[in-house]
């Protein structure tokens, strides 16, 4: 941000934010606005958020990096950091792009500097929490579907027959993973980031 801005248009930028983003908290510090956004106001979704964003950033040609969800406001810090290594990471290779999330460069993020100053918990894919707290709540094996779908190369054949379920009950696991995560599982960079994160939560 231009140090040559005022404090008071500062103030002004942040007012500004916060009318347009429904329950967001802005603040200035270290050069940067941070804006915290609880996604429970008027169930506002990440979709939600880069529509509003895409006029605050064109008004103030800022670059902006988002983090994943989160649900544990002790754990904001990580989230903050998960931020800047987008901002970071995005405007290093895609200086064209003006919003950057902490998903499209967490695996380049990941092997440059491994966790990092993140936790376990903030560098794993949410997905892994999501399905296992569903599972836990409806007797379900959409964990288990899932890395194994994937560690078997989406062999729909294999999976079936070491999860024990029919074949024509896949695809219809599979729907449900999808529309409680949002995965993208044609992308092999997602898959790449779930495979890494079905290892390391096994194992840490």
């Amino acid at each position: 941000m231009n140090e040559e801005i005022t404090q008071m248009s500062i103030y002004r930028m942040c007012g500004n934010i916060e009318e347009q983003i429904p329950g967001s908290y802005a603040c200035y510090y270290n050069h940067k606005i941070y804006l915290l956004v609880n996604m429970d106001v008027n169930h506002f979704s990440l979709q939600d958020f880069r529509k509003r964003m895409v006029y605050i950033i064109r008004e103030g040609l800022f670059h902006i990096g988002v983090s994943m969800v989160f649900y544990d406001i002790l754990e904001m810090q990580y989230y903050f950091r998960q931020a800047e290594i987008a901002l970071y990471y995005g405007t290093q290779q895609n200086q064209m792009f003006w919003y950057h999330t902490f998903d499209a460069y967490v695996l380049d993020y990941w092997m440059k500097e491994g966790i990092g100053t993140l936790t376990k918990d903030t560098i794993v894919n949410p997905a892994v929490y999501i399905l296992e707290q569903y599972d836990r709540e409806h007797g379900t094996d959409l964990y288990e579907t899932l890395k194994t779908y994937l560690t078997y190369e989406r062999n729909g054949t294999l999976t079936a027959r070491i999860m024990k379920i029919h074949r024509s009950t896949l695809p219809h696991r599979l729907d449900r993973i999808q529309r409680l995560t949002g995965l993208n599982l044609e992308s092999p960079e997602v898959r790449l980031y779930l495979l890494m994160s079905f290892y390391f939560h096994s194992s840490v």
